[in-house]
């Protein structure tokens, strides 16, 4: 793996677990890591930007 490409998986990593910690401020009890993990899967393989909106629209979801 090239130092680019590392890097690269580093800057991803953080975004993830970004949104991992914005939701679990967001949603508190309501969290379900499951569900988390099912929403990031099932909108495939998209650029970070793409997954936070779409992890922001599970959250309001998940709100209820």
């Amino acid at each position: 793996m090239t130092k680019h490409m590392r890097a690269f998986v580093r800057r991803v990593e953080a975004g993830a677990l970004e949104l991992r910690r914005d939701a679990q401020a967001a949603l508190g009890e309501k969290f379900d890591i499951r569900a988390f993990h099912d929403a990031v899967l099932a909108t495939g393989p998209v650029p970070l930007d793409v997954l936070s909106e779409q992890i922001a629209r599970w959250i309001e979801r998940a709100k209820g």
